[in-house]
């Protein structure tokens, strides 16, 4: 989404037609439907064969739209958040400590890796936020004493921790 609204900052002020293609919701792949939580999802089916499917869901953007999305675009600039996070389809700059809750959420008292930690995280949301954000959120998460290593390791990601 920010993506697109960066686009558009750079779109809105000529005479151009702009088209976007929404992603699906569920895709159906060998009689089987599943969620599609983002385009990179889609990489893992053969989307070759449902190409004109996926492009049936092109629509025209209005200027007016354009214009919106370039507008927000220079907020979101002008705010110049480290982090921000897609709210009901808006680009919105947050704290970065925005998706703490979901790794403490997660750690239930019992001692775990923290690359299962950052796994189970990714694989419960599909937020589109990436393994190396968590990774730093846990970081900070010890610094600040909501977490604890129980045993450390050379590698970052094989040491044990638990919510204190």
């Amino acid at each position: 989404m920010c993506g697109m609204y960066f686009v558009c900052s750079l779109l809105f002020d000529h005479d151009v037609n702009v088209y976007v293609l929404k992603c699906p919701d569920t895709f159906t792949f060998r009689s089987t439907t599943q969620f599609i939580h983002g385009w990179g999802m889609l990489q893992y089916y053969d989307i070759q064969n449902h190409f004109e499917e996926l492009v049936k869901r092109e629509e025209k953007l209005s200027q007016e739209r354009i214009e919106l999305y370039a507008m927000h675009w220079e907020k979101l600039v002008e705010e110049n958040a480290s982090l921000r996070a897609v709210i009901s389809g808006v680009p919105t700059s947050v704290g970065e400590d925005f998706y703490d809750y979901l790794i403490l959420r997660e750690l239930d008292g019992k001692p775990v890796e923290q690359n299962e930690l950052v796994f189970r995280v990714m694989s419960e949301t599909h937020f589109g936020v990436y393994g190396f954000w968590y990774k730093y959120r846990i970081r900070e998460l010890i610094k600040n004493g909501l977490i604890e290593v129980v045993e450390d390791s050379d590698e970052e990601k094989y040491r044990i921790l638990k919510r204190k």
